[in-house]
């Protein structure tokens, strides 16, 4: 199933008509944007958070949009827009909307999109977005304007940012996030050679503890892909994947897409499909658009 699927998207980037390709980026990221945004201005305007993800899933879930680390901040909550969690929100938004960033298309959307990520509250997504408007700033030959607003959004948040960052992380205001995303690094240390060359398998069963030290899923995962690539395929798999990826997407497209790779996708989720589709449909404009020294 995963070859069919990148095989369809790879015939779809060599489509003729592009143009619906990018049409079909364009309304997924608005429509998250029109979701994620009513989340907010309800929110302000009487105090409920609609948590949207229980109307679309097949089962109830837990929507962590609270945190004791916003306890005492005038925005009391992590909005998720269709999602139960900001990363997961992110882990989708905020890859379409730096590349139509990069390329210069779609500006307005692009812009609340990234807006909406710092809003997300997420500190993987905030972490990552830093990076991505950095390599946006300094390597693409995008809008000066837009360049000028993102360095003064920057300065003039990073307090805030920091503010939630040292609580949530440093002050472990809702719990050790530091050593929940270390303890897969505890398994890679023990396990012996062979797992580590080619790894335990991408299909795991969640339901029990894993590994050698009885990891669960999200403490693999939550570390980012790299590290639950290393984990599930081993470092054997791990080359081969980061070898195909620099043939497939070139050097100058790798240096947008491998930040986002920070995020904790794996090789069962659409997102991180989408997104490496995403690059390759867009493969030939981000190296014309780079300026990688």
């Amino acid at each position: 199933m995963f070859l069919f699927y990148i095989f369809l998207l790879v015939q779809w980037s060599k489509s003729e008509d592009k143009g619906k390709i990018e049409t079909a980026f364009k309304h997924l990221l608005f429509i998250h944007l029109v979701f994620f945004y009513i989340q907010v201005v309800a929110y302000f305007a009487t105090g409920e958070f609609i948590e949207f993800s229980k109307y679309v899933r097949a089962k109830d879930a837990v929507v962590l949009y609270e945190s004791k680390a916003l306890m005492n901040s005038f925005i009391s909550a992590r909005f998720t827009g269709l999602f139960t969690e900001p990363s997961y929100y992110s882990m989708i938004v905020l890859p379409i909307s730096s590349i139509f960033l990069i390329l210069n298309k779609h500006k307005l959307i692009s812009v609340f999109g990234i807006i909406s990520v710092g809003l997300s509250l997420s500190i993987a997504a905030i972490i990552i977005m830093a990076l991505m408007i950095g390599i946006y700033i300094f390597l693409s030959k995008g809008n000066k304007f837009l360049k000028i607003l993102c360095i003064s959004a920057a300065i003039f948040l990073a307090p805030v940012f920091y503010g939630f960052y040292d609580a949530r992380i440093n002050a472990d205001a809702d719990y050790d996030a530091i050593a929940s995303r270390s303890f897969v690094f505890t398994e890679l240390q023990i396990r012996n050679t062979y797992l580590n060359m080619v790894g335990e398998g991408v299909f795991i069963d969640e339901s029990k503890p894993l590994g050698i030290v009885g990891l669960t899923g999200a403490e693999i995962r939550d570390s980012s892909f790299y590290i639950y690539l290393l984990y599930s395929v081993g470092l054997f798999g791990f080359l081969t994947f980061f070898a195909l990826m620099f043939y497939l997407f070139g050097f100058k497209s790798m240096v947008y897409l491998m930040p986002l790779l920070l995020f904790k996708y794996h090789l069962l989720t659409t997102m991180f499909f989408m997104t490496l589709f995403l690059f390759y449909f867009y493969k030939e404009e981000v190296s014309h658009f780079s300026e990688v020294r």
